[in-house]
């Protein structure tokens, strides 16, 4: 079963709630904060935790989260990972038009494809 971590803000919870929900439906084990994090958790540990557990982290890109620090300070973490493994951890989704970071810019192939796949098939666009 594929594990997706979700990174968003705030301001975008609808979207990564509706999100989630499509691709748990679908049989995708997510990790969603609100529904993870427990009081008292250490936010940077269990999250640094979480991204190294999933599959891959899906980034919300909205102009918000393009702006917001912990939204960096996680696709850090998995760009991270993506390189020492020389695969493919990070899959965006742009949510509203928003300037997207460059380094989302270049095609990533295969999985992408089967990423958007589910995106369509989910209709979470």
């Amino acid at each position: 079963m594929s594990s997706v971590f979700i990174s968003h803000t705030s301001l975008d919870k609808p979207f990564a709630r509706k999100l989630a929900r499509d691709l748990v439906v679908r049989g995708v084990r997510v990790w969603l904060d609100e529904a993870e994090l427990l009081v008292g958790d250490s936010l940077l540990k269990r999250i640094a935790l979480a991204i190294e557990e999933m599959h891959y982290l899906i980034a919300v890109l909205t102009p918000a989260s393009v702006e917001s620090s912990w939204v960096q300070k996680e696709l850090e973490l998995a760009m991270n990972q993506q390189l020492k493994a020389r695969d493919i951890k990070v899959l965006p989704i742009i949510a509203q038009d928003c300037r997207v970071p460059l380094f989302y810019r270049i095609p990533i192939g295969y999985v992408w494809n089967q990423m958007l796949s589910m995106i369509v098939a989910c209709r979470i666009y």
